[in-house]
């Protein structure tokens, strides 16, 4: 029997200047989208609301604490394999020194015209191009 897509939160961070936290992604293997740049988050769990996983998420990538009302959706766009992109904004601005990078090969901040020229994975893409 076939795994259901589980839906995913994008999480996007800006810093104090208006730039967007990206992550870069390690080349563990089996990792989706390795050596690329991409938007802190993850797959939702059963149950979790798209708050509830970005703050699971942030917690084990950044080890920073914010609850589920510290996020707003700003959109739900439908992926390749059924399941749902549920693209969240952090209320707050996460600036250098305020987090532990635990997950990935590094981390930057950038603006929408930076972020573009990297190579991004498709979904982060979709997110800079459809939402900001």
């Amino acid at each position: 029997m076939s795994e259901v897509a589980k839906d995913c939160a994008p999480v996007v961070i800006v810093d104090q200047h208006g730039k967007y936290m990206l992550q870069f992604r390690d080349d563990t293997p089996g990792i989706n989208h390795p050596l690329m740049w991409g938007f802190f988050g993850g797959q939702c769990e059963d149950g979790e609301t798209p708050g509830q996983c970005a703050s699971r998420e942030l917690h084990e990538e950044l080890v920073v604490e914010f609850m589920a009302f510290d996020f707003e959706e700003l959109a739900s766009l439908p992926k390749d394999n059924g399941s749902m992109r549920h693209v969240v904004r952090l209320c707050f601005p996460i600036v250098w020194g305020e987090f532990a990078l635990c997950e990935g090969a590094g981390v930057g901040y950038f603006t929408k015209d930076e972020a573009l020229k990297l190579n991004l994975v498709p979904g982060a893409r979709v997110i800079f191009e459809e939402v900001l």
